[in-house]
């Protein structure tokens, strides 16, 4: 079956320069502020820097992996290539040799991917080099781990020693004492602490909830100093004498190396400090993040040792999202004052004036989490409207260069919308929600996203949305059907959703119903069964040849369906390295659909096969996820992880993917 489309459009017979490429949400005035784009959209919990050049930062997020910045912060990428945690909860880069960091695994859940990772080559690769899989890690933001910068070893390339306090409920204090390469558990407890090393004679600090304690065995014994919550310690190189201990309401210091410490009295200190950092270029220089609420949290700077406090304020001009209030972690540039990096609203953000003013800095963090499947417009695949999970969601006219923020849930801060589909570009439609994958009614936007009008029609199929090849006013919309731009609906007999189209031919829609895959040549008026399979299909896509199908199903199960003849290929998609295979959706190529694409998360890890692909209508396949175990065709980015939607652009052929937590992607065919 091939699209109508082929005859309208000059289609090329490949695509050269294989790759992932990402598709940040980013608007036209942001474009023309001359910024790549950047959505951000997770929880950031991490950030770290280089000691010396300044040019190398490590940024993770909650559960959507982990991103680098190589010059100085311009730009962003994800570098998750033998990472497995879905995400991170704290950095340390070696003040020794920029080259080699370790990260923390996290997630919203524990997971035997958790736990120590390695890189020697800037996070460009990983090696997991301590498992412990006791803990989940979310919502995890203190500094619990540390390189020694006082036993740089030119057999270990840079710092001999590091520690690490494993969060709860695992718990412990960990020892390295070659480069981060192998660790012993050296304590049961100490575990959940904030960990920094003196940097002139390697005294190790640990900050909790009991209190302060200092080692000068590397770990072995601790002694308590102080007595108290601490909620941030801070050392800098500049002055290895003095430690910063930041309680909720007041700010301490010790110049005797951590054994006595003193409140230090200025004029004010702000009130339920969570985080503290000092500029190691100068150590007047130091900012503070105080929580006022529950999403609302404020920085203070002081220029003067502490002395003085201002209050900061966020430039968010150039934002595409709107801005939520989140804990904040900083970085200072090692040589440079004016500069100092933060978490912003779910993005980065810096600093170019020692704190006064933090403005949006994430080109290259783009890791909205879609919601629901996508559908590139029937008439027009350039129009594309998707859905969110937690920020509403957006449209492009103009194939992914620039989009809309489209507001359908109404709240300043986002929503919930799963499924959508730009019937025109000003007839937009989606399904609102009220929670997390919870029950939605449509909403239909008839001023291009501007504003939503909602219906009371609650959606009980699955969230996605279609066009009809015959009448572009039809609208499929999980189980309910409109024949007038969405002005009137009728809930759907024998469908739960529409999933495909065929644009020649008998130009039908194919959709699933519970186990079966339906058809529809009557503007989904009735429905017949194609095929029936043992489980739910979640997914489809158009094959080669009369009746063809491939099918994703409940249970990361992959089917082929031609010639009345049902099979299971599952068995035959690659493993990934848990041994595991991932299906939750499918896709194919409309201008040779032996072409097939597949894919699918795991949620509780990051498969390393979560995108793969058939050359041969399913007998064999390759991985296009970058990986270390199974090279994968052609360059670019470490892109699409995690992913739930594919489907495969008609014109240009690109196959897009939507990650979960992990961005918008695009792939383009290897010639």
């Amino acid at each position: 079956m091939r699209s109508l489309l082929l005859i309208l459009w000059v289609l090329p017979n490949s695509v050269s320069g294989g790759g992932w490429e990402a598709i940040p949400l980013v608007s036209s005035d942001i474009r023309a502020a001359g910024h790549a784009g950047g959505e951000g959209c997770q929880f950031v919990q991490a950030m770290a820097i280089d000691a010396k050049a300044g040019e190398f930062l490590l940024m993770g997020t909650d559960v959507g992996g982990i991103y680098r910045s190589t010059d100085g912060g311009k730009a962003w990428e994800p570098c998750n290539v033998g990472y497995h945690p879905r995400g991170n909860c704290g950095f340390a880069i070696d003040p020794n040799n920029a080259d080699r960091a370790l990260a923390v695994g996290a997630n919203s859940s524990a997971h035997k991917s958790h736990g120590i990772y390695l890189t020697t080559d800037r996070a460009a690769t990983w090696t997991h080099v301590c498992q412990v899989d006791g803990y989940g890690g979310y919502r995890s933001y203190h500094d619990k781990i540390a390189f020694d910068p006082s036993s740089s070893d030119p057999e270990v390339k840079g710092s001999r020693i590091a520690y690490w306090s494993a969060p709860d409920p695992a718990g412990g204090f960990y020892r390295s004492e070659d480069g981060g390469a192998s660790w012993q558990k050296i304590r049961d407890d100490f575990g959940e602490g904030i960990v920094r090393v003196n940097p002139a004679n390697g005294i190790v600090y640990l900050g909790n909830r009991q209190g302060f304690h200092l080692s000068r065995d590397r770990g072995k014994t601790f002694v308590q100093t102080w007595s108290g919550e601490v909620r941030d310690v801070a050392v800098v190189a500049e002055q290895p004498g003095k430690v910063w201990i930041a309680s909720s309401g007041k700010l301490w210091i010790s110049i005797d190396e951590g054994s006595v410490f003193s409140e230090f009295r200025g004029s004010w200190y702000p009130g339920n400090v969570i985080s503290l950092s000092v500029s190691p270029a100068d150590a007047r220089q130091m900012v503070v993040c105080q929580q006022n609420g529950p999403f609302d949290f404020s920085i203070h700077r002081s220029g003067d040792g502490g002395l003085n406090w201002k209050k900061g304020r966020w430039d968010n001009r150039h934002a595409f999202m709107p801005f939520n209030g989140r804990p904040q972690k900083f970085a200072w540039h090692p040589s440079d004052p004016e500069r100092v990096w933060a978490l912003g609203g779910d993005w980065i953000t810096s600093s170019r004036d020692r704190g006064a003013v933090f403005s949006w800095d994430a080109n290259g963090f783009n890791g909205v989490l879609v919601g629901g499947l996508f559908t590139f417009n029937l008439q027009d695949p350039d129009l594309l409207y998707v859905g969110s999970q937690d920020y509403n969601g957006a449209v492009t006219s103009d194939g992914g260069k620039t989009w809309s923020y489209c507001n359908a849930s109404g709240h300043g801060w986002g929503g919930f919308t799963y499924g959508a589909y730009a019937v025109t570009r000003e007839v937009l439609v989606t399904q609102v929600a009220q929670e997390w994958n919870g029950p939605g009614v449509i909403a239909v936007s008839r001023n291009g996203g501007k504003s939503f009008a909602r219906t009371r029609l609650s959606c009980s199929g699955l969230p996605v949305a279609s066009g009809d090849p015959k009448a572009a006013e039809v609208i499929y919309f999980s189980n309910w059907r409109s024949l007038d731009l969405g002005k009137n609906w009728t809930r759907m007999e024998g469908c739960q959703g529409v999933l495909a189209a065929t644009l020649d031919g008998d130009r039908k829609v194919y959709g699933a119903n519970g186990n079966e895959v339906v058809e529809s040549g009557d503007l989904g008026e009735t429905w017949t069964t194609v095929v029936r399979l043992p489980v739910p299909v979640v997914d489809l896509a158009v094959g080669a040849g009369a009746g063809a199908f491939y099918m994703a199903a409940e249970g990361h199960r992959l089917f082929r369906f031609g010639g009345g003849n049902l099979e299971e290929i599952t068995r035959r998609l690659p493993v990934d390295q848990y041994g595991q295979v991932s299906v939750a959706t499918v896709a194919t190529d409309p201008v040779d659909p032996a072409i097939v694409y597949a894919g699918g998360p795991r949620d509780l890890y990051a498969t390393d096969t979560s995108v793969v692909k058939s050359s041969d209508g399913g007998q064999t396949w390759e991985v296009l996820t970058r990986n270390l175990r199974l090279a994968p065709r052609g360059t670019g980015k470490d892109g699409a992880r995690e992913c739930f939607a594919l489907r495969v652009h008609p014109r240009t052929r690109e196959l897009w993917a939507a990650g979960g937590c992990y961005g918008l992607w695009k792939y383009r065919a290897d010639d």
